[in-house]
């Protein structure tokens, strides 16, 4: 058994992750004895559920730690951080763009992140 993971991380709009839900299938093709991890916040979780069958597994990134200030916020991405170092990912593709917490995260993992929209 290959534990090779590959986390995704999204945390846009529905309509957004709509969009990239497509990716994991080609994320699966290219590599595909590789797991799938799936990094969202709470609020979008049943829409990543969907897409069950190819992801492997989902990470849920609390949300609310803006209106809950700076030490909700530091729990927040140890949480989520203690969870993708289980892992030990091999590659991060990043679609949330500029998102500071997708930079703390993949600083915590020690894993390069990928721009997501240069998946071919």
């Amino acid at each position: 058994m290959n534990d090779q993971w590959l986390a995704v991380f999204h945390f846009g709009s529905a309509a957004s992750i709509a969009q990239c839900l497509p990716t994991v299938g080609k994320l699966k093709r290219s590599s595909p004895d590789c797991f799938v991890a799936w990094v969202t916040d709470e609020n979008h979780l049943d829409l990543v559920l969907l897409e069950n069958s190819l992801i492997d597994k989902v990470i849920i990134h609390p949300t609310g730690w803006r209106r809950r200030g700076l030490v909700a916020w530091i729990r927040s991405l140890v949480y989520t951080g203690k969870a993708l170092q289980r892992l030990h990912p091999s590659r991060i593709i990043d679609f949330g763009g500029g998102r500071i917490d997708n930079w703390i995260l993949a600083q915590i993992v020690g894993v390069v992140r990928t721009p997501g929209w240069s998946i071919q």
